[in-house]
């Protein structure tokens, strides 16, 4: 998802994703940012059971990588997802990836629905870590 043009990728690495969790469309618990080596709480479902667990950060200058370790979240143990930026030709990109190990048996007939939430709540984390860098400007 295209963030900015490159011009601001000094400033985008001193901010990069793990610098805060404001930039995260969904309630982060047990952090103000993320530190390597860390865990915190995610609620990516709004309440629904399961919907809040607790997953293992690890960060590097461009990127944070959450893996599920509790079994109270809807993605099984392992599951990961990671948001990192890049640039290409001269523009700023943020990128999400993601693996799933399964999902409890109750959501699986919902899996599409998570896929198109996940691309929503991804836009939304795109928008708001373009407007914290724009605010630095």
């Amino acid at each position: 998802m295209n963030i900015l043009p490159a011009a601001t990728a000094v400033t985008a690495d001193e901010e990069a994703p793990q610098s805060s969790t404001e930039i995260f469309p969904f309630p982060v618990s047990g952090r103000s940012s993320f530190a390597n080596g860390s865990a915190c709480n995610l609620d990516a479902l709004g309440g629904l059971p399961h919907s809040a667990g607790t997953v293992s950060v690890a960060t590097s200058t461009k990127s944070v990588t959450f893996t599920v370790t509790s079994s109270d979240y809807f993605d099984q143990p392992g599951s990961t997802i990671k948001f990192e930026t890049f640039e290409r030709a001269g523009v700023l990109f943020l990128r999400n990836t993601g693996k799933s190990t399964g999902l409890k048996p109750v959501y699986v007939p919902a899996r599409p629905l998570f896929y198109a939430g996940a691309y929503f709540q991804w836009a939304e984390q795109a928008s708001r870590f373009r407007s914290k860098l724009k605010s630095l400007l």
